[in-house]
């Protein structure tokens, strides 16, 4: 963050100004997000290994969404559902808990919107 002011002083030096635009450099803000579901597992696997993978599949894409892409419930139920070895998900609609800085509580939503300034980061996936 501490650079951001240099990097915005350097696009309002005249040398770098793009003719015909203003460019605003600001923070990106992390929003960490807790998800938690309960499934049920195919004949022949161990639900602690589908839960893990689910955990590993959720946490993945949670992880490469841009800024200011939403973490959309129903996407989370496919992840989960086309994991080798789920059954069912019980839990629906999936439990999502969107915690904002100053990190003093949770939101809890079943689509956790992002803004424009903002990236998801999976923080806590519960499998059950």
């Amino acid at each position: 963050n501490s650079l951001i002011p240099t990097l915005q002083a350097l696009l309002n030096a005249d040398t770098n100004k793009i003719l015909g635009s203003d460019v605003l450099v600001v923070a990106a803000t992390e929003v960490l997000v807790q998800v938690a579901a309960s499934i049920t597992v195919l004949p022949g696997f161990t639900k602690g290994d589908v839960a893990n993978s689910v955990v590993t599949n959720v946490g993945n894409f949670i992880n490469t969404l841009k800024l200011g892409q939403p973490v959309l419930n129903a996407k989370l139920i496919a992840i989960i559902e086309d994991t080798k070895g789920v059954s069912d998900v019980l839990t629906l609609p999936v439990t999502v808990l969107a915690e904002y800085p100053p990190y003093i509580g949770f939101i809890s939503t079943i689509d956790a919107n992002i803004s424009s300034t903002q990236f998801a980061h999976a923080s806590v996936i519960n499998i059950t």
